[in-house]
């Protein structure tokens, strides 16, 4: 069994229904996995710069923040170190 389908059956378990995801490629397949598990998924693309980079600064926290519903059960980061932070730093 891949990844994937063991995070989804691991989740459908423990009872997570609700999931923002960002970084659109993980972001995709894990929402189509666990969209099959009847789990609720929302991908979130956070802002880039003009550089084409995510900044782990107060606007892209509070970005997330509102892109975060109180059903949500569990944030998952799909991307760079500085994508985990900022889920690290809004973890509910």
């Amino acid at each position: 069994m891949d990844f994937y389908k063991e995070l989804s059956l691991l989740m459908e378990e423990e009872g997570v229904s609700d999931i923002p995801l960002p970084d659109i490629m993980v972001g995709n397949k894990l929402k189509k996995l666990l969209s099959e598990a009847d789990i609720q998924v929302k991908v979130v693309l956070l802002s880039q710069t003009e550089h084409q980079q995510v900044v782990a600064d107060e606007q892209t926290i509070v970005e997330l923040f509102l892109e975060t519903t109180e059903e949500t059960d569990i944030l998952i980061a799909a991307g760079t170190g500085t994508i985990h932070d900022i889920r690290t730093f809004c973890r509910i």
